[in-house]
């Protein structure tokens, strides 16, 4: 996943600069929990990492598709790492453990219809949305019924 995050930085233009290549580790390291620019921030900034430069990178990363942004009920500055099969700049609906952090992706948008008949009636041309169910996994249900 990290050698994808250079080749798509490079692909793009941009250098990879050790500070970038820093953060891009630690962003990998997440794994599919979701963070916090900001707790990234924390982890990087006794190796030398300001705030511009992790905040702008998140931004780039978040930009080449790398990155999605969510929005979870304590703040919308979560990042997550977009899977490679969601990395094709497509919208792609999610469902996200409240519990763990947990992030599935939806194989089908479910609102295309709902979308297309606001569009109708609102004479709107609806361009993106974002939709993100927020629960409970079945492992943190079934670790909850253990206790």
């Amino acid at each position: 996943m990290e050698e994808r995050m250079i080749q798509t930085l490079e692909q793009a233009g941009h250098r990879v600069t050790e500070p970038r290549s820093q953060l891009i580790k630690a962003v990998v390291a997440q794994k599919e929990r979701p963070f916090t620019g900001e707790a990234l921030y924390e982890e990087l900034k006794e190796a030398g990492l300001g705030r511009a430069t992790v905040f702008r990178t998140l931004k780039l990363l978040q930009d080449l598709g790398l990155l999605s942004r969510l929005h979870l009920p304590e703040g919308c500055q979560h990042y997550i790492v977009s899977p490679p099969e969601h990395q094709d700049g497509k919208h792609h609906d999610r469902i996200i453990c409240r519990v763990c952090g947990r992030v599935a992706y939806l194989d089908e948008c479910p609102m295309s219809e709902v979308i297309a008949d606001i569009a109708k009636a609102s004479g709107y041309k609806v361009e993106t949305h974002h939709l993100d169910f927020l629960g409970v996994c079945s492992d943190c249900l079934a670790s909850s019924d253990e206790n």
